[in-house]
């Protein structure tokens, strides 16, 4: 398939061919300083040319690593294989986060921001348990490579002091190397502004601190319920044959002591990734990827404390086997919805470039939505961008236009280009109204 949304901005930056010096020392075509993942794109773009599958198997590969490191760090945590093991279940089962987070090519910032952030908390648990100075270093590089790659890791300094969770979180040397972090952060931050990115206090509509406090609030409570189904589900798959068996028995079942250290280790994640998304206005799925992975680490150590309570594997395997059945077929169904939205992008882009009245023509068209189903397409795929994939398509700056969605003013004297999505074509057509 095709391209979707800003994936069209960030492929037309590529295009033009930019250099790694360019891309280290520049913002992003959105404005935000995002050098790590801007410089694995255009590695992608010499390696594999502009090949939007090429981009997205790297995706794949990095969301791979991502998981990973999540059954690494949930291993150090919790002690034990099997909760680590469910923990990484529950994260890799999140109905919508993922399939977008690897399909969407403009998520590769998303990604490695995981990643990084995840492989900090190793290095950073690593040096806490043994005292080695190379691996706070380590730590403080994932740390940096995680904000280079997205701003939503800046809140991590202060994750790490209550990381694993315990009575000596406030100790001399983790401050002390947290203050490390920030002082890391510090100096990013001054790198950002040199360059001229976009900061904290700028007033930008798509991302602005100064958002009120109820909007705040909104999109927390929109969000959380977004992250629960997986580990919610996870609990009662396994606690019900679970608590028949204990209750046939006669048993007594009770969570372990370090169930309290663990919740408030899974809301301290929660809170540390899902803030900065919070002023932003427009919604999206994947700003739970990675904030999901501290409740999924709770459900995880819930999840084995009743496991170890089971009598029979059997009926717990079979009880699995259904969870990952289920879910997973979401997950699938969800791919394949967004894969047709690609499908529809290639081909709608292929025939925006055969159309010989857009080829002729000079100036701004309005493409036009025959139907409800076209225009949902066109909204999910093109979005506002029309007129880059225009210039980008011919490769002329004296071509542009938009979308006519439903409300959205018209400009005059633009030509005007039915669309329609039928028997799996796209078909446009110079439009008949005035």
């Amino acid at each position: 398939g095709g391209l979707l949304t800003d994936d069209f901005i960030h492929f037309e930056r590529l295009a033009q061919q930019p250099s790694f010096v360019s891309v280290l020392t520049s913002p992003d075509p959105f404005r935000f300083y995002r050098p790590v993942p801007q410089a694995a794109l255009l590695l992608d773009a010499l390696v594999f040319g502009m090949n939007p599958v090429a981009f997205r198997l790297m995706n794949l590969l990095v969301h791979v690593g991502v998981i990973c490191a999540a059954f690494f760090l949930a291993r150090m945590l919790l002690g034990r294989p099997q909760a680590a093991f469910f923990a990484t279940l529950a994260f890799v089962l999140t109905p919508k986060a993922h399939p977008i987070a690897v399909l969407w090519i403009s998520a590769r910032p998303e990604l490695l921001m995981a990643l990084f952030s995840l492989l900090a908390c190793i290095c950073w648990i690593a040096w806490d348990r043994d005292g080695r100075w190379w691996l706070l270093g380590a730590a403080c590089a994932c740390y940096a490579l995680a904000l280079l790659s997205k701003e939503t890791a800046a809140l991590l300094p202060l994750l790490l002091l209550v990381t694993p969770p315990g009575r000596q979180s406030l100790t001399v040397r983790r401050v002390f190397a947290a203050l490390l972090m920030v002082a890391t952060a510090t100096v990013l931050l001054t790198l950002r502004a040199y360059f001229g990115a976009l900061m904290p206090t700028s007033a930008d509509r798509h991302y602005n601190l100064a958002t009120p406090v109820l909007s705040w609030l909104y999109n927390a409570a929109n969000y959380l319920p977004r992250a629960l189904p997986s580990p919610i589900a996870l609990l009662v798959i396994i606690g019900c044959p679970v608590a028949v068996q204990v209750r046939r028995h006669g048993q007594r079942f009770r969570l372990p002591r370090k169930v309290l250290a663990v919740t408030a280790f899974a809301g301290a994640w929660f809170a540390t990734f899902i803030l900065p998304a919070l002023p932003i206005p427009m919604r999206s799925e994947l700003y739970i990827y990675l904030p999901g992975f501290g409740i999924c680490v709770l459900a995880g150590f819930v999840a084995d404390a009743i496991a170890t309570n089971a009598k029979t594997r059997f009926v717990l395997g079979i009880a699995l086997s259904a969870y990952i059945v289920v879910l997973g077929g979401y997950q699938v169904a969800r791919s394949v919805g967004i894969h047709q939205d690609l499908e529809f992008s290639a081909k709608l882009v292929d025939a925006l470039a055969h159309d010989q009245t857009i080829k002729e023509h000079e100036g701004t068209l309005i493409l036009v939505p025959e139907d409800p189903r076209t225009e949902r397409l066109l909204r999910d795929t093109i979005g506002g961008y029309l007129d880059t994939v225009l210039k980008t398509t011919f490769s002329r700056p004296d071509i542009g236009g938009s979308v006519a969605y439903a409300g959205t003013p018209e400009t005059e004297g633009a030509l005007r280009i039915d669309c329609a999505f039928r028997d799996g074509q796209v078909v446009l057509r110079p439009s008949a109204a005035r």
